[in-house]
């Protein structure tokens, strides 16, 4: 058992016994059910859990990894869930292969592409009225759109979030939830769970059906479209922690974009930049030489870059060959000007 969530799951390792369980399960479940009469599965609450029990304690000392550090036992983390996406997507591919199988984890980003190829597409859970709040989805889809996967965005029909069942979302909301998933060239999918009733709520399937079947009139015009962007936004993300707080420069650098109608995909530094116009690196963006020259190689091609605070920060007293900026240091002050309006 790994550390307890903090909301109304655990966490069980995947280096235990349960990993043996959970295969025998899904091979049950295609024999009871029958391999032509499956569409795909849906693995859950796939989070990276730094765990230390004893599972992984043997299994990072076999591979070097110190398991006395957080850090370190997030890396492990990271490869035994690959090994495991792996096992498991070949496992259902052998007895279904066209199944759909995807690793829901609450996020889509650079940490997926290490194993993106057990992915035959891509989901976005992001309830706005939940802890992901309107920022999350245009951010991670705009990420998740470079990914060359089948997209689909997930909300769900709850007022907050999942469980909330007393509630029911104004239909507005919703709309404005799903035309936005078609507008950014994804699926949509509107969430529920059973009641502990047992009873299906007819109003859900109400309010579900009346949005969809505005979206069932604008399939035709959906269908083989694909999203153009021609500026490229670098995000500061590598390694996704299991929260749902995204980088404050990420998100003002989308809302401005946004605002003004710019076109935009967001990319890491591994991206091809020949795609774009103009590549922005908001505020934290970490110098490392390999993305500098990357960079300078952009520009000569003549790509533009825009860069905003410590983004490729090459040192004090040292230029920076990108922009040709000398810097002298960081200003004492938290602000560096203040504009006062007097009113007489």
């Amino acid at each position: 058992m790994g550390d307890a969530q903090p909301n109304f799951n655990d966490v069980l390792c995947l280096n235990s016994n349960y990993r043996n369980y959970l295969f025998d399960h899904v091979n049950d479940v295609i024999d009871s059910i029958g391999a032509t009469n499956i569409d795909g599965f849906f693995f859950d609450i796939f989070f990276l859990v730094p765990c230390d029990c004893h599972h992984c304690q043997k299994e990072m000392q076999r591979l070097g990894i110190d398991h006395t550090i957080e850090a370190e036992r997030i890396r492990y983390c990271h490869l035994m869930l690959k090994e495991f996406k792996r096992e498991m997507t070949t496992l259902i591919h052998q007895q279904v292969p066209k199944a759909s199988v995807f690793y829901n984890g609450s996020h889509v980003g650079p940490y997926i592409k290490s194993s993106l190829e057990y992915y035959s597409h891509l989901e976005i859970e992001s309830l706005p009225g939940g802890d992901w709040g309107y920022d999350n989805f245009p951010l991670v889809d705009r990420y998740a759109r470079t990914l060359d996967k089948d997209i689909v965005g997930m909300t769900g029909k709850f007022h907050t979030s999942w469980g909330d069942f007393q509630s029911f979302k104004n239909i507005e909301a919703l709309e404005y939830e799903v035309f936005q998933m078609l507008s950014f060239g994804a699926g949509c999918s509107i969430g529920d769970q059973l009641h502990p009733s047992g009873k299906l709520s007819p109003a859900t399937y109400d309010l579900i059906g009346q949005v969809y079947s505005e979206v069932e009139q604008l399939e035709p015009e959906l269908d083989n479209t694909q999203p153009t962007a021609e500026i490229g936004v670098i995000t500061p993300e590598s390694i996704w922690d299991n929260g749902m707080t995204l980088n404050e420069s990420l998100i003002g650098c989308n809302r401005l974009l946004d605002e003004l109608g710019y076109q935009f995909d967001i990319i890491d530094l591994k991206a091809d930049f020949s795609k774009y116009k103009l590549i922005i690196l908001p505020d934290i963006i970490e110098y490392d030489e390999e993305s500098f020259i990357k960079l300078k190689q952009y520009m000569a091609l003549g790509g533009k870059i825009l860069l905003s605070y410590q983004s490729m920060d090459t040192g004090i007293y040292t230029e920076n060959t990108l922009t040709g900026n000398l810097m002298k240091g960081y200003s004492s002050w938290d602000r560096d000007y203040i504009y006062i309006l007097i009113i007489f």
